[in-house]
């Protein structure tokens, strides 16, 4: 009966509907991954909402203008949302902050101001006014008109300057509390808080990495669900109270890196055949400093097992590290 967002793996796979509101449209991805920003008339005007990626759960709304917004999308950083909102009975651009507060009018055109796009670097909006693209700082200063009025120019958008690499781990197992002395080198990785504990490890070596870094993401394919994801930490690449660095064909509980400290990232329910991801940007940074080496740790709160894909499987633990 309407529009919905739906989400797909990037082969076409897994399709599946996150959310079943009324008109549901326009979404775009936060930088990190963890949300949705999209348009929806649910209420009777269009309004902006988020929603989580993984399993569209917790919809919630962000704008309460009863007018009508369009085309929300996220700055670099992820700390704010441009949009287009009704002024006057005329389309302007605004941003806000990313959970709804402070919104901030930046055009006061006569006509429609439209299609807002952020520069990579935050600083600018580009958009279109009355046929031409524009550039507006992202305080509402100095807007000027980049292209001829003799033209008729739409959707604009900026060049990333980011390069995105992916690596796969050189290393990675699970240790079982149960069996201090046992070596487990199969097709998954396992987290478990009960009488026999379950902590997995995976490690990657980025010693190759050139540029800035942005962000970083682990992702792990999700082979058995459950309610606790886990938590992720970053931990020493060598056997405990050494310096060799940890294989998956030595590491068990007995000799396995200390875990602690504050986790990274946490995620909550996971589901089967879906990837799950934590921002492991400081643990990537650490290692860039460092040795080149980066390793997490997994564990969870709960007697429920969760289990993910290892790097012997289909779907390999993934670090996807964002530079400049």
């Amino acid at each position: 009966g309407g529009y919905e967002i739906w989400m797909m793996d990037a082969d076409g796979a897994h399709q599946r509907e996150l959310t079943t509101g009324l008109l549901d449209h326009s979404p775009d991805w936060s930088p990190d991954g963890k949300l949705i920003v999209f348009i929806s008339l649910r209420y009777g005007t269009r309004e902006l909402f988020v929603v989580s990626p993984d399993d569209g759960s917790n919809a919630s709304r962000l704008t309460f203008n009863n007018t009508s917004e369009l085309d929300p999308v996220w700055s670099p950083d992820g700390t704010r949302i441009a949009f287009m909102g009704v002024w006057d009975n005329d389309w302007e651009i605004a941003v806000m902050n990313a959970d709804g507060s402070d919104v901030t009018r930046l055009t006061y055109n006569p006509g429609d101001d439209e299609a807002p796009a952020w520069s990579p670097d935050g600083a600018r909006i580009a958009y279109r006014r009355d046929q031409r693209i524009y550039v507006i700082n992202a305080d509402g200063s100095n807007p000027t008109p980049y292209t001829s009025p003799a033209t008729w120019d739409s959707a604009p958008d900026w060049q990333p300057v980011v390069d995105v690499t992916t690596f796969v781990p050189t290393n990675d197992a699970y240790v079982l509390s149960s069996q201090r002395n046992t070596v487990f080198n199969r097709r998954r990785l396992l987290v478990r808080d009960a009488a026999t504990d379950s902590n997995s490890y995976v490690k990657f070596n980025v010693s190759s990495l050139s540029g800035t870094l942005v962000r970083a993401t682990l992702r792990l394919w999700v082979s058995d669900p459950g309610p606790d994801g886990g938590q992720v930490y970053a931990v020493s690449p060598f056997y405990k109270g050494t310096t060799t660095l940890w294989l998956e064909t030595g590491l068990k509980w007995k000799n396995a890196p200390v875990i602690a400290g504050a986790p990274l990232d946490t995620a909550g329910k996971v589901y089967q055949g879906r990837w799950v991801t934590f921002d492991v940007t400081d643990a990537v940074a650490a290692g860039l400093s460092g040795n080149g080496r980066v390793s997490l740790a997994l564990t969870n709160d709960s007697r429920n097992q969760v289990a993910f894909a290892s790097k012997e499987s289909a779907h390999s633990p993934e670090l996807v590290i964002v530079t400049r």
